[in-house]
């Protein structure tokens, strides 16, 4: 019947799986009308690192690179005042979100003492990772926190529109239910792809805010520890919608425990460490294997997470963010 089309359909736009086709699309389209010369496949990612490197070292004419945790405040303290105020508002005020005060409480609320060398190694890191993220929102990358409003706006959108067509389906003869079961696993595993994004934008504002390796997003601590930052509240409707969808489908008998979701904290995990290839929706760490949809795949020079292309790409725009 009509509801069985719909939702038919629905599995062939949301379906996250086909990225070597999703990656030769994107290789052939070229620049979908930009305002100026987008850059090509070849110089795209120098460009942009050519962007970062002269940011970089213009910084570093004024300041030494860090060794402390007093050292990555105040180098971090400069350039929180170089952020536009969509990184910087809260969504809940007209305040703004105090980096300074965060790194103060989470990296220095016992004083500058450091009581053994692997929380030094730690916590120094994690000084670090919020520094390289600082930096690139207050240069190259100072758009990003739009592009993740959008993105989270987008991905929660799809998943109430997903929780409407399984709870009608619910109500479908067993024999059409039994016909469109395997699809509407693959629609499922679709939408845990929007999850994963929202997720891996989640695990870099909790790095950027210095939070603890564990701390998880809640709406208890969303306006304290993460302090509101702004796209943090639609993704909480989208972890919200996502349990429904789970609950839905377990009452419909489907299969989908094979939907692998990272937590934030693993997420975080995976990506510390140097030299990783960042993906430039999310700035976490593309997989190396090339089966996950974690993979990275090109997009007119730069790199992302298959998942996080494949979501942009057919959901909000053709032009490569």
């Amino acid at each position: 019947g009509t509801r069985v089309t719909g939702i038919r359909q629905a599995t062939e736009d949301d379906n996250f799986g086909d990225f070597e086709g999703f990656q030769s699309g994107v290789e052939k389209q070229g620049p979908a009308k930009p305002s100026r010369a987008a850059p090509s496949t070849s110089s795209g990612a120098s460009q942009i690192q050519e962007e970062k490197n002269q940011f970089d070292a213009s910084f570093q004419d004024t300041m030494p690179t860090p060794q402390t945790i007093e050292q990555f405040r105040d180098k971090i303290k400069i350039l929180a005042e170089k952020l536009p105020n969509t990184t910087t508002k809260r969504f809940d005020s007209v305040k703004k979100i105090d980096f300074v005060k965060s790194f103060e409480r989470n990296l220095m609320k016992k004083g500058s003492r450091l009581f053994n060398q692997a929380s030094k190694s730690s916590m120094l890191g994690r000084a670090k990772r919020s520094l390289e993220l600082i930096t690139m929102l207050a240069s190259s990358h100072s758009n990003l926190p739009i592009l993740w409003n959008k993105i989270v706006t987008c991905a929660r959108d799809e998943l109430v529109r997903a929780l409407l067509l399984l709870q009608e389906a619910r109500s479908l003869p067993s024999e059409d239910k039994r016909e469109v079961k395997s699809k509407l696993v693959v629609f499922v595993s679709g939408l845990g792809e929007y999850v994963r994004v929202v997720r891996s934008i989640v695990a870099t504002i909790a790095d950027l805010l210095t939070l603890d390796p564990q701390a998880e997003l809640t709406a208890e601590k969303i306006k304290s520890s993460w302090s509101s930052f702004s796209p943090l509240d639609g993704a909480l409707s989208v972890e919200d919608c996502w349990q429904k969808v789970l609950k839905v489908s377990h009452k419909l008998g489907l299969e989908v425990g094979s939907v692998n979701l990272e937590t934030v904290p693993e997420i975080r995990a995976r990506s510390s460490g140097p030299d990783a290839v960042r993906c430039q929706l999310t700035l976490q760490k593309v997989a190396q294997d090339s089966g996950s949809t974690k993979s990275r795949v090109d997009w007119q020079g730069k790199p992302f997470m298959a998942c996080a292309a494949n979501l942009w790409a057919n959901k909000i725009s053709e032009t490569v963010p």
